[in-house]
């Protein structure tokens, strides 16, 4: 994630900011940081699943039988 969005989801996920406080410490509107933490959890999502799909070929290419004689 970019530097904004990083510093929104960790304000609010691991310090609990509440999205008012957010607005108010990243110099934004209400709704502007509901959706900046919208467009980062998307993004999260995103990653997590290109991750998944990755890491999900690779197990398959590691587990595929020999050929047999």
């Amino acid at each position: 994630l970019a530097e904004r969005p990083r510093e929104a989801i960790h304000l609010c996920y691991v310090e609990g900011l509440k999205p008012a406080q957010l607005a108010e410490r990243l110099n934004r509107k209400v709704n502007a940081v509901y959706q900046l933490l919208f467009r980062a959890r998307q993004s999260l999502i995103e990653c997590v699943k290109q991750t998944v799909h990755r890491e999900a070929g690779r197990s398959l290419t590691a587990t595929t039988l020999p050929p047999k004689n």
